[in-house]
């Protein structure tokens, strides 16, 4: 139904964005516009955009399976290269009027469709053939991606690629363990490194659901931003593959005391005539029973993806595409390519320890951030940052490494004597010789590109930040307890 211009202003707001024009509801308890999200919304552009291109100038064939307003669908639309169609689905009869509206204000009808469906019900509808599956699934709920990633499995081809954002990171990052356990079949706990392991978490679950379809999954990217995680993950058919991704699947060992952490996998597969054999093998070089380092309880979490979070070669093509763009193609443009340099070059190394963090557990001075990473580098390992958090170290080396650069760091800056009772975990930490020796020398070369060429790596947030309230509002004929409603997005 479409609305003459008087009525329009009374009902609506407009907003820019992008090449984008889109109207949002004034009154409380509908479709609201978050800025905050035109990072994921750009960033998301650019990794289509570099997904078309690196597939020889693929055709697009996009569904937003939660559109809300559908300005997503319509930058899609005016700024992807190579879009075939783009179906753009609410589960809300407001929310796809609404949408009908931008359409026509952006002269996209001839790509954007529009649907009314329960998310879940369309892509399982269109999982039969290959014809109506997607390159191109975008899930952006509110909260939880949970319900969407079984039906967003089958309904895209092999080869395609989905977009998945979880703004629950409560519960991914601890604060509710067995409602983690509940929607992603995992365990999850606050920790420094809780954020890294919600990705992980995250690409787990996905994998579990591709597996069951024998499909297998390559994060090309992903990223953990604000106060939500934003995964961009390939898709394959493949038995083989689908079997040997058990191998990036594991678990860690976490000491809630001093942060220490210990991987501990399945087994591994090794390749058969024709198949793949499966062999058991959890065992480990430490005693996971108690924490090597300072003797506390580990906690189990897991299960996790311990594979790799990004491809670098992909990464690589999203720089090289952004280098022909500016600002006024994209307003986050400096922080897309702060971040993105950030992915680059973090280790491929599972999880993280915060400097400050471990320092705290010692009770010692904490070392300049030069410091610490030279004296892992000095020691032949290799050291970054994670794009997670700011003051991390994420490394190769050993955690026995760590703890001993800390025990030579203390030698030369003493823990106060207040420290050393036996009721602080300090001094059994220091009940262990350190084994190596340290040089605290600072390298020249300890200093990752981002920060030597003063890119925009870590964003202070902004007022008033966040995922926003849940909008109040519920399908035709549904119930309050529709899973679709409670993961409705915002914008």
């Amino acid at each position: 139904m479409s609305l003459e211009s008087a009525d329009k202003d009374a009902l609506y707001s407009k907003v820019t964005e992008g090449k984008a024009q889109a109207l949002f509801h004034k009154t409380k308890n509908q479709v609201f516009y978050n800025p905050i999200q035109e990072f994921n919304r750009d960033l998301s552009i650019s990794v289509l955009n570099t997904y078309s291109r690196v597939n020889k100038s693929k055709k697009l064939k996009i569904l937003e399976a939660l559109a809300a307003s559908g300005i997503r669908s319509m930058r899609y639309a005016l700024e992807v290269e190579n879009v075939e169609e783009i179906l753009a689905n609410d589960f809300d009869q407001k929310a796809v009027d609404l949408i009908e509206e931008n359409k026509k204000l952006n002269n996209v009808e001839h790509l954007v469709k529009s649907s009314c469906d329960d998310a879940t019900i369309l892509m399982n509808s269109m999982s039969r053939n290959w014809k109506t599956k997607f390159d191109c699934i975008d899930l952006d709920p509110y909260g939880t991606p949970a319900a969407f990633l079984d039906s967003a499995i089958r309904s895209i081809r092999s080869g395609g690629i989905l977009l998945v954002t979880a703004t629950d990171a409560g519960v991914l990052c601890g604060n509710g363990a067995d409602t983690c356990f509940t929607k992603y079949g995992s365990v999850s706990l606050r920790t420094p490194c809780c954020h890294e392991l919600a990705l992980r978490i995250l690409l787990q679950s996905i994998n579990s659901h591709a597996a069951r379809y024998s499909k297998y999954i390559v994060p090309v990217l992903s990223l953990s931003i604000d106060f939500y995680f934003r995964l961009f993950v390939l898709v394959y058919d493949g038995q083989m593959k689908a079997k040997e991704s058990i191998n990036d699947i594991g678990f860690y060992h976490i000491c809630p005391e001093c942060h220490t952490f210990y991987a501990q996998r399945y087994g591994k597969t090794v390749p058969t005539k024709g198949n793949v054999k499966f062999i058991f093998d959890s065992s480990s070089e430490y005693n996971l029973n108690r924490c090597q380092n300072c003797e506390g309880p580990l906690k189990l979490v897991g299960p996790v993806w311990t594979g790799k979070l990004h491809d670098k070669i992909f990464i690589q093509h999203i720089l090289s595409y952004l280098s022909t763009k500016n600002n006024k193609d994209f307003k986050t443009i400096e922080r897309m390519t702060g971040m993105l340099n950030l992915a680059y070059e973090e280790l491929d190394s599972p999880l993280y320890y915060i400097l400050d963090e471990i320092c705290s557990v010692m009770h010692c001075e904490t070392p300049n951030h030069n410091v610490m990473r030279s004296a892992i580098m000095n020691c032949n390992y290799q050291v970054s940052y994670s794009h997670c958090a700011k003051n991390s170290i994420k490394t190769d080396a050993p955690s026995q490494v760590i703890w001993d650069i800390l025990k030579r760091w203390v030698e030369l800056k003493p823990v106060k004597e207040k420290w050393l009772g036996p009721e602080y975990r300090v001094s059994k930490i220091l009940k262990q010789e350190a084994k190596i020796n340290v040089d605290f020398t600072v390298r020249s070369d300890c200093l990752p590109s981002s920060k030597k060429n003063n890119l925009l790596r870590y964003q202070e947030p902004p007022p008033f930040w966040g995922p926003g309230s849940k909008p109040k509002r519920k399908a035709d004929n549904q119930e309050s307890d529709n899973p679709s409603e409670k993961n409705k997005k915002t914008t």
